[in-house]
């Protein structure tokens, strides 16, 4: 078998999932401000240099697929829990959800229901839904990236497939006949274990580097003005310099057909000379 490649570490996610947790628009793929998608896609870049410092680099894009690939892994594990939840048998339980998996689910906000474990129990109601809504980014997305380092099953996209349900409704008669049935609810972040151990928070380094982003622009900035006034006080120079060989250029214009008169005048004394010596 063809050895895996270790491409991020565990630290690293819950890094972008602490990150994530704290920017809800930017989490949901929205990204309020003029730049639309390109704002979005620079805010995935400031993401991939904050992970760097964590572990192994990789380009925004990158980063955003394992978003995405969290997310469907996450939906799938739930589908199964709800599945095996309903299934009648001495069928193996499938394994709780992790902690990373709650994390997810507190980020995006899945619909879940009571009676799955690893996921809080909100209430008891009548007839309701189990819902799962999956984008179609996210059905037509390449085979899964390998999440063995992060505690994460491998699903590839022909079991997510078959495992993962839109909808499932879930009657009295699928649960042994026991009158229990499931109630449509958000779940609540503060359902969700916080004992994530982060010495330094993403949000707090995000926050930083946008200061200093700030300040390289303003700095920036005052260089650009700096530029600016010599390149105004050099003009103003060049141009009194211009001015005053434009002067000197007058003067010497001057001299030249004063010069001129001058001798003219001398030539014609000069044949006034001839003539009277030539009439003596």
């Amino acid at each position: 078998k063809k050895a895996r490649v270790q491409r991020y570490n565990q630290r690293q996610v819950f890094e972008l999932l602490e990150h994530l947790s704290s920017h809800s628009e930017f989490a949901a793929g929205r990204f309020s401000g003029p730049l639309g998608s390109i704002g979005l896609e620079q805010e995935w870049e400031k993401v991939a240099r904050l992970l760097a410092e964590y572990g192994p680099a990789k380009p925004g894009y990158k980063w955003k697929t394992v978003w995405r690939d969290l997310k469907t892994r996450t939906r799938a594990r739930v589908a199964e829990l709800a599945k095996a939840r309903s299934a009648t048998g001495n069928k193996d339980k499938p394994p709780p959800l992790s902690e990373i998996e709650q994390k997810v689910i507190s980020i995006i906000g899945m619909e879940t229901s009571t009676g799955v474990e690893g996921i809080q129990e909100i209430g008891f109601g009548e007839d309701s839904f189990l819902c799962f809504e999956v984008s179609a980014e996210e059905k037509s997305a390449e085979e899964s990236v390998e999440m063995d380092q992060v505690g994460l099953a491998e699903i590839t996209d022909s079991n997510i497939k078959s495992d993962l349900v839109s909808v499932t409704k879930i009657t009295p008669l699928l649960l042994n006949s026991e009158p229990v049935a499931v109630e449509e609810t958000a779940l609540s972040p503060t359902g969700v274990s916080h004992e994530i151990a982060v010495e330094t928070p993403l949000r707090k380094r995000k926050r930083t580097t946008d200061i200093e982003d700030l300040n390289t622009a303003a700095k920036r900035i005052g260089d650009i003005q700096t530029s600016q006034s010599i390149a105004v006080s050099d003009i103003a120079t060049a141009l009194n310099r211009l001015a005053a060989a434009h002067e000197e250029l007058s003067t010497l214009q001057k001299t030249v057909i004063e010069n001129a008169e001058t001798q003219k005048n001398q030539s014609q004394i000069l044949v006034l000379l001839s003539q009277i010596l030539a009439n003596m």
